[in-house]
């Protein structure tokens, strides 16, 4: 069944392959993006229960050479082990028939660990020896195990019979046990030390009865594999009954762009954070300047893995393969480090492989050195059901794992670690409980904190509070989950079981877990504050106030052995995700006190002390630096509700956000108040909120303001007393109630405002009734004319049965200054009321060629949008407004801009025909007449919106949003001009 290759050279020349040198794989058709076979299962293999463990090289004819455990019997470790082997002469499309190159009669020999010589062609193997076992139970302690070693010099056709070389690669203290590999060895290329060979390999110190050290090593050797040394050793003791750092085993190399060796390993127990470690070595293998470090927040369970530096023109990058879950071995995944290893992409970043079970593997180059866009192989472990049901070849070009990418936006973390946490999956700013919040859809939204070692809890006392505010009535959704996960791995959570009517927390330590419950599920879509403490011997959950559960505490530390993760809104395995809104987390590395926690839920108290994690929620940076933020959250700062946004930018750069502040509800008439904040930083954070219109009980709106190239800014709103617009339409209030038009002006970029001055008789002719300027910004001409767009309607005439109620009553116009605001006419006015064009809320923009385009909501029946240009500084216009069918859009106001580039005019409106949402950017190149979408900004509902141009590059956006609601904030956000052309 099995021939034992025996002798020097003893042939088993692989069926179809042939020896000449393969071509360069730079020189073959081109490799698609992602390309995966099956190349070892034991149903497609007589004589094998299992395949594992997995190592691949390229030898220096470009044959790639894949190795695998043939475990006998079943898929234990240490029973009846051969070690197999499969060609390719092509690149990895396809394989030669399997090759047996090593048997195990009846012990094991695995552990792979293939060196190509890359100046003499030889292929070195070395694998690991010990007795082998009829079950699938573990090795004896100690595990005696030997090294061994064996050749080919064509290229794998032929091996030599293995050697033991114990007396070189194997500490004569070494007697507990031992380990090669598993995973290729490297040849080194710069230096001094070029040519050299080197791998890793681990071996465990006893006292006899007892293991009580791990050395983590190198090997090397500088005479083309004549002769073996072990070179540096990192050192771990592990006293019996003791605590220890961590066991660095299953080492992987590579070297790095300067020269240096990286060796990576897997983490077997310990106390430190993370499952792997890494050293470096700066004088090719022989010494490590740095001792093994753990890695703390590179993601991955127990498991080998392997890294490879890529050789090819391009940015400096290193790989690194392993499954990407927290503690199961699944996912296997591609991740990157772009600095040598001193940090790696998150499971974010990665690139999955697969979706299933997965475990071992190993990675290889298989492109020359001059590709641009490496061809990599990844041969790996993994299966539907079990990550041993076969080994796997992945054959993927780097542009299939992308280039350096940001997780995410991120959302500011004010605490002193300024761990700003990445919003994933597209979660929306929302109205908070204290000014913004973030909602999570409960599909792909959640909030991972980037690691920093100022978080991590200890044995100590913690403490994490929270808003949030959620409706489901069925699942677990998940709060907090701080640690890892499994039964045993020490982790803090929270959750919400809505169909178990109670939020749930659980604490693992290495001592044992602690578990509490409410009553109460808290979801009642209404905003709860919760504190999750560890405090005096006690878990507590505190909520609104109350405590709701409490127990003793484990005693024991939360920052040991697992990859260190802080997710918000979902469970670290990306289940349980919350559906709802949350505001404000924190997390404090010490116990608050009840008024503390009280001064925290009242008024939103800074409480700086201990604090290691503050998400305010309250704005989000894009990846590709523009923010968003909000200014304004209905239900706060003594308002029912905000809307009718306008922004400007002042000429110092200031950004002006200006709103309707409604009292007393969300309806257009009552007490409502013009009201403004000013930010400095581009509409990333925003100053406090200042009135710079109030009428008392009565109506200011309307804000149109308009900076003028001197610096002043001029501020145009509308009056009324407290009537309903129908009231005013019909004629029925005094001219005191009805619709009336203010001016006032800023000359210190919005700080302050001069008294409002009446200009309602030059602005509004006697027989119109409603009026409205704007709303949104004004502009000054090239020519310094102020033009304000606006709107009114006109009384029905004598003898008609109208009552001016009617929609074919609202027409547009415009107020025109030409001494800088002092005075005012009216230019153009239309008032026609047999087309079904009703020009309503009007915006307006100053075209390249000088012309003005307007562009109005029609309250008519026949479009939702007009237009019309002006060729006179809007003293009239050239054509009447007519149907702009290009603007699918319900009726609601929008905003026109022309942008510094000549051909890019934008408008912003809601894009859903029948519906006030997904807020969208369309744009033009010839002057309005015709319009395409650019970009959707949200899918949100959404109405009432402003732009303002913040840079040649960068353009602001200030609208009405929401989650279930338009009218739930208004919100701001920066867009990069190169998205919306």
């Amino acid at each position: 069944m099995k021939a034992l290759l025996t002798g020097l050279l003893s042939v088993a020349i692989a069926a179809g392959l042939t020896q000449s040198v393969a071509a360069e794989p730079a020189a073959q058709a081109a490799a698609p993006s992602f390309e995966q076979q099956t190349l070892f299962k034991a149903a497609n293999e007589q004589g094998y229960a299992c395949f594992r463990i997995p190592a691949v090289v390229k030898s220096r004819k470009n044959t790639l050479l894949a190795f695998a455990e043939g475990r006998v019997d079943n898929c234990g470790d240490t029973g009846d082990i051969d070690m197999v082997l499969k060609r390719s002469t092509d690149g990895g499309r396809t394989w030669s028939p399997l090759q047996l190159v090593n048997e195990g009669g009846g012990d094991t020999h695995g552990n792979p660990v293939p060196i190509v010589d890359r100046v003499t062609g030889r292929i070195f193997l070395f694998t690991t020896y010990n007795a082998g076992r009829d079950d699938d139970g573990p090795c004896a302690t100690p595990c005696e195990r030997t090294p061994h070693l064996q050749y080919s010099d064509d290229d794998g056709a032929t091996w030599s019979g293995p050697v033991d070389i114990s007396d070189q690669v194997k500490k004569p203290e070494w007697d507990w046990w031992l380990a090669t590999g598993p995973v290729h060895g490297i040849q080194l290329t710069k230096g001094r030390h070029a040519g050299r060979l080197v791998f890793g390999i681990s071996g465990e110190v006893s006292n006899g009865t007892q293991a009580h050290a791990n050395d983590g090593a190198l090997v090397y050797s500088d005479d083309h594999g004549r002769t073996w040394h072990v070179g540096a050793v990192g050192r771990t003791e592990f006293p019996p009954g003791g605590t220890f750092t961590h066991k660095p085993q299953e080492i992987t190399v590579t070297e790095l762009a300067d020269g240096s060796v990286y060796a990576g390993a897997r983490d077997q127990g310990g106390t430190s954070i993370g499952n792997r470690s890494y050293a470096i070595s700066r004088d090719g293998g022989k010494t490590f300047s740095t001792p093994w470090t753990s890695i703390p927040d590179l993601v991955t369970p127990v498991v080998q893995g392997a890294v490879l530096h890529l050789d090819r023109p391009g940015a400096d990058r290193t790989l690194f393969s392993s499954p990407s879950d927290t503690d199961r071995r699944r996912w296997m995944m591609v991740r990157s480090s772009w600095d040598g290893g001193r940090s790696w992409d998150s499971a974010e970043q990665g690139t999955r492989i697969t979706s299933d079970w997965s475990g071992y593997s190993d990675m290889v180059q298989i492109s020359s050195t001059r590709e641009r866009n490496a061809e990599i192989g990844l041969l790996y472990e993994g299966g539907p059901v079990d990550a041993r049901d076969e080994i796997r070849f992945a054959r993927f070009t780097e542009d299939h794992l992308g280039g350096r990418e940001p997780v995410g936006p991120t959302t500011p973390d004010t605490s002193p670690s300024r761990a700003d946490a990445y919003a994933v999956g597209g979660p929306a700013l929302a109205g908070g409980k204290f000014g913004g919040g973030m909602d999570l859809d409960g599909a792909d939204d959640y909030l991972r904190v980037p690691y920093d070692s100022a978080q991590l809890p200890g044995d100590g006392d913690l403490t994490f509070t929270t808003w949030f505010r959620y409706g489901s009535t069925e699942g677990q959704k998940a709060l907090l989950w701080l640690g890892g996960m499994g039964s045993t791995a020490p982790q803090l959570w929270l959750r919400a079981e809505p169909a178990n009517n109670r939020l749930v927390a659980l604490m693992t330590t290495p001592k044992g877990t602690t578990q509490i419950a409410t009553t109460s599920a808290y979801n009642d879509n209404q905003w709860h504050h919760v504190a999750l403490q560890r405090a005096d011997g006690k878990l507590r959950l505190v909520v609104d106030g109350a405590e709701a559960a409490s127990a003793n505490a484990v005693a024991g530390s939360l920052s040991e052995r697992v990859s260190f993760q802080i997710h918000l809104g979902e469970r670290q395995d990306y289940q349980q995700r919350f559906d709802g809104t949350l505001d404000e987390p924190r997390l404090y590395r010490r116990a608050l006190s009840a008024a503390e926690l009280d001064s925290i839920r009242t008024s939103n108290a800074d409480v700086p002390a201990g604090q290691v994690l503050r998400l305010p929620l309250d704005k989000l940076k894009g990846t590709d630096g523009a923010c968003t933020s909000v200014p304004f959250t209905s239900g706060t700062e003594g308002y029912h509700t905000f809307r009718i946004p306008a922004v400007v930018e002042a000429k110092n750069g200031t950004v002006l956000a200006f709103a309707e502040g409604r009292v007393e509800s969300s309806g257009d008439s009552g007490a409502i108040r013009v009201v403004q904040k000013r930010s400095t930083d581009g509409g990333c954070t925003w100053g406090p909120m200042t009135v710079v219109s109030d009428n008392g009980d009565a109506t200011a709106g309307n804000p149109a303001p308009i900076v003028r190239r001197d610096g002043e800014i001029v501020l145009l709103t509308t009056r009324n007393g407290r009537v309903s617009e129908k009231e005013i339409m019909s004629g029925t209030v005094s001219p005191e109630d009805s619709r009336r038009v203010w001016v006032q002006r800023s000359t210190d970029d919005g700080r302050t405002w001069s008294p409002e001055r009446e200009i309602t008789d030059v602005a509004k002719k006697a027989h119109w009734r409603w009026y409205a300027t704007g709303p949104g910004h004004a502009i000054e001409l090239r020519n310094g004319r102020l033009v304000v767009p606006a709107n009114h309607s006109a009384a029905p005439p004598a003898g008609s049965p109208d009552v001016g109620t009617e929609a074919k009553y609202y027409g547009g116009h415009d107020l025109i200054s030409d001494d800088g605001g002092r005075t005012w006419r009216i230019g153009f006015s239309e008032e026609r009321t047999d087309t079904g064009i009703a020009a309503n809320e009007t915006t307006v923009a100053q075209l390249p060629d000088g012309r003005l385009y307007f562009n109005s909501r029609n309250q008519g029946n026949a479009g939702n949008r007009v237009d019309a240009w002006s060729t006179d500084g809007g003293a009239t216009l050239a054509a009447p407004y007519a149907l702009q069918p290009g603007l699918t859009i319900p009726k609601v106001q929008g905003s026109v801009l022309q942008t510094t580039r000549r051909d890019l005019l934008l408008f912003s409106g809601p894009s859903d025909a029948a519906a006030r949402k997904a807020l969208a950017i369309r744009a033009s190149s010839d002057g309005g007449r015709t319009w395409r979408q650019t970009l959707v900004v949200s899918p949100a509902p959404a109405a009432y919106s402003d732009l303002v141009q913040l840079s040649g590059s960068t353009v602001g956006l200030l609208y009405e949003t929401g989650v279930s609601g338009s009218y739930e904030t208004i919100t701001f956000r920066q867009l990069p001009v190169r998205d919306l052309a």
